[in-house]
């Protein structure tokens, strides 16, 4: 998957978020794929609930679990991060307060 092709998925299915890191650096703001199913496929073949999130790895470069991301309204605490693939992109399972 190339850096257009990134560009055009975060375009058509973005959605504007805000990154904090948890030591309440200030925030930074970005496009992420938001979604909240039921369960999701999460890295090892594991299934966990709740909200989720994927992005390109450079969005919010030094993402890491304890800190905070806003969107569509909410504040998510991050709970873990992952790369995927060739690292281009990062899958977040998000927690709720």
């Amino acid at each position: 998957m190339t850096a257009d092709d990134l560009a055009a998925i975060f375009a058509q299915h973005g959605q504007a978020a805000t990154w904090t890191r948890a030591s309440g650096a200030v925030a930074v703001s970005g496009t992420v794929v938001f979604d909240d199913p039921d369960e999701t496929l999460f890295g090892d073949g594991v299934l966990v609930g709740g909200p989720v999130m994927l992005l390109a790895t450079d969005t919010f470069p030094e993402l890491s679990a304890g800190d905070l991301v806003a969107t569509g309204g909410e504040t998510f605490s991050v709970a873990e991060v992952r790369r995927q693939d060739d690292g281009a992109i990062k899958l977040v399972r998000l927690a709720r307060f």
